[in-house]
């Protein structure tokens, strides 16, 4: 096709075999945490709030704040949809 750029072709690299400092592990870990609060403070302005189960119609289960790994954690946490 004439005038059109050539199809999307995702190529991932491999990061298994990646070793990230110690440094730089905390400056992801710091990135992620901030993703996750810039995410959060959205749903909280479109109306979502704290709720037993996840309701679309009401707009409610987010998280639990006591869900949260304690701040010096390395684990990541992983969650559910919202």
């Amino acid at each position: 096709m004439a005038g059109h750029p050539p199809p999307y072709e995702p190529r991932p690299i491999d990061p298994s075999r990646v070793k990230l400092t110690d440094d730089i592990l905390e400056l992801t870990e710091l990135l992620a945490r901030n993703a996750h609060d810039i995410w959060a403070r959205r749903r909280l302005a479109e109306g979502w709030r704290y709720g037993p189960r996840r309701d679309d119609a009401t707009l409610s289960h987010l998280p639990s704040p006591g869900l949260r790994k304690p701040s010096g954690s390395r684990e990541p946490q992983r969650g559910g949809r919202i």
